[in-house]
């Protein structure tokens, strides 16, 4: 197994860490890097606990997240945070696995993502952001986040699947770092320091795969979220979304009919 390093950027509620931390040291094949962001003293009290190392994270800050509705600012910051753990990594000669602080990883998802062998591998979670939505993956194929409905159908079953974009569990070797793909930001390119990476990895020829074998829970609601997978109905709104019976594009835009 390679030498992989994981890391995440944390703000994050002491609830959801709970749940995070004892997820993200088991399954780390190696050390664990958290960069502290938080606004809750509590929340840095479970981190320095943990035996991970914290890195304190000593800009300013100016806005406070709100759950997934941040600003540029907020994005630049996170953009900041895993652009300085990417070249750390690079510099040390190690892979990097990037996690969101809100997701729980199952016990073979890094070792699997690096048998896999490849430049960018990311593990798919499924967020229903709202209560009439499809759940939608942490990956689309045409900005700003728009999947193909015949291939988001596919996506249910166990594999791997070549992306135009993904992010937030994602294994980078430091061979995709040395050949551009990394977080600096896009100007032209707007909201997600996920799309400039992968903007600049597609543009370095680098393929952008998403595995489907062992999906991540994504804690968007909180620490009792319960677990988002394909199921009937969602392939029955997968299918009508946007009015269109097998193809078309979906993303996250209301549906041109109830659903």
């Amino acid at each position: 197994m390679s030498e992989i390093v994981t890391f995440a950027p944390v703000c994050q509620t002491p609830e959801v860490l709970e749940k995070f931390l004892p997820a993200v040291l088991a399954t780390a094949p190696g050390p664990v890097w958290l960069a502290d962001d938080n606004d809750d003293p509590a929340s840095s009290e479970l981190l320095q606990r943990s035996g991970a190392r914290v890195i304190p994270v000593l800009e300013p800050k100016t806005n406070k997240y709100d759950s997934h509705r941040w600003n540029e600012e907020l994005i630049g910051r996170v953009a900041r945070m895993k652009q300085d753990a990417i070249l750390a990594a690079y510099q040390w000669g190690l892979d990097i696995m990037l996690v969101d602080s809100d997701l729980v990883l199952q016990p073979e998802t890094v070792k699997h993502l690096d048998s896999l062998n490849l430049p960018v591998t990311c593990e798919v979670f499924w967020t229903r952001w709202k209560d009439s939505w499809p759940a939608m993956p942490n990956a689309w194929d045409r900005h700003p986040f728009f999947i193909e409905k015949s291939k988001m159908l596919t996506l249910r079953h166990p594999g791997q699947y070549t992306m135009r974009a993904l992010g937030a569990c994602t294994l980078l070797r430091w061979e995709a770092i040395e050949k551009g793909a990394h977080f600096a930001p896009l100007h032209s390119l707007r909201w997600g320091e996920d799309r400039w990476f992968s903007m600049r990895a597609e543009c370095a020829g680098i393929p952008l795969v998403l595995d489907t074998c062992y999906p991540a829970h994504h804690l968007y609601r909180g620490p009792g979220t319960p677990p988002c997978l394909p199921d009937d109905e969602w392939q029955r709104r997968i299918r009508w979304w946007g009015g269109l019976e097998d193809d078309g594009w979906i993303g996250i835009v209301p549906p041109a009919q109830p659903v």
